[in-house]
């Protein structure tokens, strides 16, 4: 029998997955089953672990995924199974939503739970449009409260909250915009009073209304603004101009996926976040090593013992990471090998090597397969042979080249490129890349992974910024707009991706 499994009700922010604590990562992290709600942001959704199942019980268009009663029966259920069980909800879970009927259930069938505190909305989203909740000379409080009411909006006590003065923060006011700005002139707040509609704050594609109260349900109507949005009303609206700042980045409002595995993607998505992208991971490709490699470790035993001055040649990180995996493996030191001579096709793979605290021989100046063979051309002398560790996919030109040009070349293929496992409900994957501006896509597999794993028609008139002219051609391929990096390091994509923006290409 399954030992007892325990509840998580975490908050998972806003939206912005930089506002995730570090608490619910942490939960998330070791998760049996995560329950989401639809305001689960895409970049904390990129973050759930791949073993992990997922269930969306949100709601969208109105209807609710699973009724509540159902929802409830489902955390019993899983915890009893021993699972561990999250049940992650957007912004606080204790604010505005049903966090306190799920406790309240569990607590009656004694299944052991914790709260993991989220930052809530009311707080962030302001925030995010230079709006002040709070400011000496014009508000000293703050009130929450929400506009829809299982009694309506009747239910609210609107005189008492305008006399009551500060900044009146309003939970999901999109759909009754009007009849609030009315509920509150009709309670005494001045008609001319400055009042925010503010939707989808925190993400790309934030946006804000401010407008005096009696005009701000028309200005919202012709900006088509829609859920999720809070309304504020009160003085402090008025230095949201001044004091805005999240759409002045310079990659602000662009959505970007980015394709790289897991382990590899967290530095790109890091710097493209500090840039004021939403960056979403979208990890549809994974490696896997390839377990006997008999060749490498026979070319790696007779450079040893002849101190045979042959090549290492290598052609991305991961093959280096690889590579010395394998030396541990067959117990090689390096020290053995020091005839070797080394390449490298890029700086980032150059930087893998030097961390390990050994000079590249050879690094071209552009990142490609041709400027690789042609500086190995000149730099391989007769007798020398170059010994390739890379990936299964690895094309044939670089090794047709060198052995064209009489060079003995070993293509030893030390780890292979899957499709990467996900949750598999269908919600998550449209919310993981829905409304994408750009995709950042580091080989042609990632590129052929992702069309396999989205369709073929979602890279038609997607932005792919791409390394490398064969990963672009993969994906013109597919109809995507294509970029190309200078140079295949993480700052460079980043670079290239701004300067791509500045020209008004994005």
């Amino acid at each position: 029998m399954q030992g007892q499994g325990k509840v998580w009700l975490a908050g998972a922010g806003p939206g912005d997955a930089g506002l995730l604590t570090l608490k619910a990562l942490r939960v998330l992290r070791k998760a049996d089953i995560i329950l989401y709600d639809n305001l689960v942001g895409p970049g904390v959704l990129s973050l759930f672990p791949p073993d992990a199942q997922t269930v969306y019980v949100g709601k969208r268009g109105g209807k609710h995924a699973m009724p509540q009663g159902e929802l409830n029966r489902l955390l019993i259920q899983k915890a009893r199974e021993g699972k561990r069980v999250v049940r992650l909800k957007g912004g606080d879970p204790l604010l505005f939503g049903r966090g306190g009927e799920e406790l309240e259930a569990l607590a009656e069938a004694r299944v052991p739970f914790a709260v993991i505190p989220g930052i809530s909305a009311a707080i962030a989203v302001p925030g995010y449009f230079g709006i002040p909740l709070t400011r000496r000379d014009c508000s000293s409080q703050v009130h929450l409260v929400t506009a829809h009411c299982r009694d309506g909006a009747s239910a609210l006590d609107w005189k008492a909250l305008v006399q009551a003065g500060g900044t009146l923060v309003i939970f999901m006011g999109a759909a009754s915009v009007e009849a609030v700005c009315r509920s509150l002139m009709e309670a005494g707040m001045p008609p001319g009073a400055l009042a925010a509609l503010l939707e989808r704050g925190t993400s790309a594609r934030q946006k804000k209304v401010i407008a005096p109260l009696d005009r701000l349900a028309a200005e919202a109507a012709k900006q088509s603004c829609k859920p999720p949005a809070l309304i504020v009303a009160g003085g402090v609206c008025v230095y949201s101009d001044k004091l805005s700042w999240y759409e002045k980045q310079p990659l602000a409002a662009l959505r970007i996926g980015v394709t790289r595995p897991r382990d590899r993607a967290k530095e790109l998505c890091s710097l493209l976040a500090g840039a004021g992208a939403e960056a979403v991971q979208i990890p549809v490709i994974q490696t896997r090593i390839i377990e006997e490699t008999p060749r490498l470790r026979q070319a790696l035993h007779e450079a040893a013992q002849s101190g045979a001055a042959d090549w290492l040649v290598f052609t991305s990180p991961r093959g280096v990471e690889r590579f010395f995996e394998k030396l541990k493996t067959y117990r090689i030191d390096i020290r053995r090998l020091k005839a070797l001579k080394f390449a490298a096709i890029g700086s980032a793979t150059s930087a893998e090597l030097e961390k390990r605290g050994l000079i590249v021989d050879v690094v071209p100046a552009h990142f490609s397969g041709e400027a690789l063979c042609g500086a190995l051309l000149g730099a391989v002398k007769s007798g020398e042979r170059v010994i390739l560790p890379r990936s299964s996919l690895g094309g044939a030109y670089i090794t047709d080249t060198l052995r064209n040009a009489g060079i003995e070349c070993l293509d030893i293929p030390l780890y292979e490129t899957i499709n990467a496992g996900q949750p598999a409900d269908a919600v998550y994957w449209e919310r993981l890349i829905e409304d994408l501006d750009l995709c950042v896509f580091t080989a042609a597999s990632t590129v052929k992974a992702f069309a396999a794993r989205f369709g073929p028609h979602t890279l038609s008139g997607l932005g792919a910024f791409c390394i490398g002219k064969e990963t672009a051609a993969a994906a013109e391929a597919y109809g995507a707009k294509t970029f190309i990096a200078e140079n295949a390091t993480v700052e460079a994509i980043v670079q290239g991706i701004t300067s791509a923006r500045n020209r008004g290409l994005l």
